[in-house]
């Protein structure tokens, strides 16, 4: 729940070298960097027949604009990166090789974080595969038009390294950070293996963030909740499909839901489907007493959890006013132990 310590960021324990972007003042072409399991850090990087060996490699070259194209194939890189990007103009993307099978970054139990990246901008990362990293596979902070998208990032936060950060695991992390969208990722197995008390996983994770979207990303099998939306303003998450998330793993005997909605305001939760979670398919708090207005919940439907939304910490065992909270056409049925709960307690019962 709290923010990433900024002990994370030297991360001796990743061993990852930190990344300056290199600076882009005059007009040119915009090049694609190849890299691949057979390549050599020492190659050009320009073409298939002369790929670099690493992504490292592949980011001290690039600049806004160009593609980094990953051949299929296991990396097995920890990257931390500061300021790559520009916040105007094109992108640096990062993709797996488009028709191929994507890459995989493998922690390898080893790892604590597969891309760490703090005060970037203007990035999209698609087609490629995070596993194996103790404590996260990506996570950005303080970064502004950050895109993730066909991101699968599966089995990791298996036993968390970086003590500090509430001993949490995470998929996809993102903090502090505007203009971000996280579309089409799978996020599945996240979280503590063992699974013990006090340790959990999320499959993503939006903290603290402002003008971002969540759309049509598929989180299950979490040790912990599938998505977490707290302290953050106009908000869009939609089209999600969040289920078998296995929420026993705190002291309490449950944490958050399918999707825990804490703090901010003028989020949208629309046409999601939750179930099969044991917790809330919705849990809806108010945890630090915060002013919210603005949650709007609209066409999604909740089956098959332990409640299909639960609502805490507004001081009123009644629903909240319109001006804080509208549900509407929602589908909240066959829960096991209730539809619409409202706990007039300020804190988890």
């Amino acid at each position: 729940m709290n923010p990433l310590p900024k002990t994370v960021l030297c991360l001796a324990i990743v061993t990852a070298l930190c990344l300056v972007g290199p600076d882009a003042t005059q007009a040119r072409e915009p090049t694609v960097w190849y890299v691949s399991t057979t390549g050599s850090d020492n190659n050009s990087g320009i073409s298939l027949e002369t790929p670099f060996a690493t992504l490292n490699r592949a980011l001290e070259t690039a600049r806004p604009g160009d593609t980094i194209r990953i051949r299929p194939g296991t990396y097995a890189e920890a990257l931390v990166l500061e300021k790559l990007g520009q916040d105007h103009g094109e992108p640096i993307v990062i993709e797996g090789q488009p028709g191929l099978d994507p890459p995989v970054f493998d922690g390898q139990g080893v790892h604590a974080i597969g891309l760490w990246c703090e005060d970037c901008a203007n990035l999209t990362i698609r087609h490629l595969v995070f596993t194996g990293y103790t404590d996260l596979a990506v996570g950005f902070t303080q970064s502004t038009r950050i895109t993730l998208e066909n991101i699968s990032a599966r089995d990791n936060g298996c036993c968390v390294q970086l003590t500090d950060w509430e001993f949490e695991g995470y998929g996809l992390f993102l903090e502090n950070s505007t203009d971000c969208l996280v579309k089409d990722c799978e996020t599945s197995g996240n979280g503590p293996k063992p699974q013990g008390e006090l340790l959990m996983g999320t499959g993503i994770n939006m903290y603290g963030c402002a003008d971002s979207r969540i759309l049509d990303n598929v989180s299950h099998h979490n040790i912990g909740g599938g998505i977490l939306v707290e302290d953050s303003f106009n908000i869009l998450v939609q089209g999600n499909t969040v289920y078998a998330n296995d929420l026993d793993a705190s002291i309490d005997g449950w944490w958050d839901g399918g999707l825990w909605l804490d703090g901010g305001g003028n989020v949208v939760v629309r046409d999601n489907l939750f179930y099969s979670n044991l917790g809330p398919g919705l849990e809806i708090s108010n945890e630090d007493n915060q002013n919210i207005q603005g949650y709007v919940v609209e066409g999604n439907v909740c089956h098959s959890n332990y409640w299909g939304v639960y609502i805490w910490g507004f001081g009123t065992g009644e629903l909240p006013g319109e001006d804080i909270l509208v549900l509407r056409n929602n589908d909240f049925s066959g829960n096991e132990q209730g539809e619409i709960v409202v706990s007039p307690y300020d804190s988890v019962p």
